[in-house]
């Protein structure tokens, strides 16, 4: 797996996990790389558990752009890969969005919920397809207002 920000392999595994290495990770959120300790890890091997609500990295707005050699960037680890193993993208109504806008909801109100009746569907067509292609910013207060219209409810402490 690949960084989200540099797009250099990943070699820890809580990197691969949140999707960014450490200099990346406190470039892209402000804060110092997430440590290793106290995690759980699933009883069964090869099998994962849906990712929670993550009320640390769904307190900002969330940013997207191009860099200047074509890479595209977030501050939104990916942190499950559904549809697009090529990673995120916005613009257009496809696998890479549609992975963008489950790992935002996720951040928000955990993967189960966010998969619940293809919410986060939905979501991608209201938020991640009208994003121009150099990127842009979507407002935190809006994402909650939109799970606020559909009755879902943030998770504690987002």
């Amino acid at each position: 797996m690949r960084c989200n920000r540099c797009h250099r392999v990943l070699k820890d595994e809580r990197a691969r996990e949140i999707g960014f290495g450490r200099v990346c990770w406190a470039k892209a959120t402000g804060k110092p790389f997430p440590g290793t300790g106290g995690g759980r890890r699933s009883a069964t091997p090869g099998k994962k558990r849906p990712v929670k609500a993550s009320p640390r990295l769904s307190r900002h707005d969330i940013i997207c752009y191009v860099s200047q050699c074509g890479k595209f960037v977030t501050n939104v680890p990916q942190r499950i890969t559904l549809h697009s193993p090529d990673g995120f993208s916005w613009g257009y109504a496809g696998s890479g969005p549609a992975d963008f806008a489950l790992n935002i909801l996720s951040m928000f109100i955990g993967q189960e919920a966010a998969e619940k009746d293809g919410l986060y569907q939905r979501f991608k067509e209201q938020f991640i397809v009208p994003i121009p292609k150099e990127g842009g910013t979507i407002k935190r207060a809006d994402i909650l207002a939109w799970l606020a219209e559909r009755g879902v409810e943030p998770a504690h402490g987002v």
